[in-house]
């Protein structure tokens, strides 16, 4: 059955709470979420089917989490909730990612040479954007953080009925970088003002 892709761009809902004090983040946050329209008129949420994925991988093409243990590269693809990802923007990103893997490195190292009993291990430096966040526990503090120090963050969240999985984000250019990979692959896009206006799925 033919189907309808769309993507839709609208502010990050007043009445959700994203951090612990929503008011008090220095950027807005807005949304990006995926729903196809079937001939029958069904709607359906989700960055499901492989136009959506694609769309995804053309965004952020990897994301990495890290927390004081360890770091990750994922897809971004199907990503956890309440979890803050650091996406590639061909520009910081890599630099995160090597400062990242150079700190890891070191802290195993320093852990052999304890084990081995050198007492005068110089102990490495943790970079600051490597955090102490809890999962699902978003203080706006470090969002804020972030925000200043002009990190590439996205986050996964999920509204129902409408919207399903979003995008959270806070780059506004990056609604310039989705219209320009809908209008290459065909998908229509819906800017709105809330997430009142999305259509009912069926």
């Amino acid at each position: 059955m033919t189907k309808n892709s769309n993507i839709a761009i609208f502010p990050y809902p007043n009445w959700s709470n994203l951090t612990d004090n929503d008011l008090a983040l220095i950027k807005k946050p807005y949304c990006i979420s995926w729903y196809e329209i079937s001939e029958d008129g069904d709607i359906h949420y989700g960055f499901k089917n492989e136009d959506a994925k694609n769309f995804l991988k053309e965004m952020f093409f990897e994301v990495m989490s890290v927390d004081e243990m360890n770091y990750k590269i994922h897809s971004p693809i199907g990503l956890e909730r309440g979890v803050i990802f650091f996406y590639d923007d061909n520009s910081t990103y890599s630099t995160l990612k090597e400062v990242t893997n150079t700190y890891f490195l070191r802290k195993r190292k320093e852990s052999i040479l304890l084990k081995k009993g050198m007492s005068d291990v110089v102990k490495s430096i943790k970079p600051k954007f490597i955090s102490t966040q809890k999962k699902n526990s978003l203080p706006f503090s470090l969002i804020n953080e972030y925000l200043e120090d002009e990190m590439p963050i996205t986050l996964v969240t999920y509204f129902t009925p409408e919207a399903g999985e979003t995008i959270v984000l806070f780059d506004e250019s990056l609604k310039v970088k989705a219209k320009a990979i809908c209008l290459s692959m065909g998908i229509k896009i819906n800017n709105l003002d809330d997430i009142d206006l999305l259509p009912n799925p069926g």
